[in-house]
């Protein structure tokens, strides 16, 4: 099967990627499954068997490219420089990718993103769903016997996030340094609870490293911001982790690119000190209801 991941970029530049595995028949998920049928198919998600060297076909707004899977089963389609008449158009382009032999089919959607603007980075866990990282026996419970329909969402922030897009966040990132393979389950997770529709990062243990953290969410951090220059970032995450530090080294590297720093303070948390936010906008545990991300945010939306 080719899995297709939502893809990024700007009217002249874009990257779009997927994964190419073998079949797992894996099952719709639902809100009525029990723990032993959604530990079944996380554990299925985690063992995929990757298809490497294959060719692809990957048509994007009419244009065909070709694409080979790694090792890992990745393939990418990276452009830069599109012609005038070439460009693409602002807002979501249907992907659709397709093995040359054998013919199976993958479909994901490119978020096209202005040349200025605002977009909105957000981390994942206890950022917008509650995974209680900082209870890892907690966690690990969530994780392997939860799907995504049945994963708690943090209150409010679906349509915190929904707002700051009708209010002008021209789109929405998502960071995690979960693996590659709950992609399936994250994604369903966001559309099941109403949180706009972006570009999903996750791990590639094949060449990431599981326990890095601070070095990964800061690469893809310098990645979206090189393949969308021109653009302002508001940056969303939590308190649990190393969130804090992580954007604010970021706007220290980018401080004209940095809109706004929002950390949601997780309940029973450590390291809630003052100090730690200093310059940041702080949401207690659940968004404020008609929440709007950049009227919450320190300087003006637009230059």
């Amino acid at each position: 099967m080719v899995v297709v991941y939502d893809g990024y970029g700007q009217p002249d530049a874009f990257r779009v990627s997927g994964r190419v595995l073998h079949d797992s028949g894996r099952t719709p998920e639902g809100a009525g499954d029990g723990a032993m049928q959604n530990l079944v198919r996380t554990m299925a998600d985690l063992d995929s068997r990757e298809v490497s060297r294959v060719d692809l076909t990957v048509t994007i707004a009419g244009v065909s490219y070709s694409a080979t899977s790694d090792s890992d089963g990745m393939f990418q389609v990276r452009v830069k420089g599109l012609l005038s008449a070439s460009a693409l158009p602002v807002g979501p382009v249907p992907v659709e990718a397709v093995l040359v032999v054998g013919g199976a089919v993958g479909r994901g959607t490119l978020h096209v993103v202005p040349a200025s603007g605002v977009a909105l980075i957000s981390d994942i866990d206890d950022t917008v769903m509650k995974t209680w990282v900082t209870d890892k026996g907690r966690m690990a419970q969530t994780v392997l016997l939860k799907n995504g329909a049945q994963v708690e969402a943090v209150g409010g922030a679906a349509a915190a996030y929904r707002q700051a897009r009708v209010s002008g966040v021209d789109a929405v990132f998502y960071v995690s340094s979960s693996p590659q393979n709950l992609y399936p389950r994250l994604r369903y997770f966001l559309e099941h609870h109403g949180f706009p529709a972006g570009p999903l990062f996750l791990k590639n243990l094949g060449d990431d490293s599981l326990l890095a953290h601070d070095s990964y969410k800061l690469d893809r951090l310098e990645r979206i911001a090189a393949d969308v220059p021109g653009v302002r970032f508001v940056l969303v995450g939590d308190s649990g982790e190393r969130d804090p530090e992580i954007y604010r080294e970021f706007r220290r590297r980018h401080p004209a690119r940095v809109t706004g720093i929002i950390i949601r303070l997780v309940p029973g948390s450590k390291h809630l000190e003052p100090e730690r936010f200093v310059d940041f906008v702080t949401v207690d545990d659940v968004w404020p209801a008609d929440a709007n991300v950049l009227d919450m945010m320190p300087t003006p939306r637009r230059e």
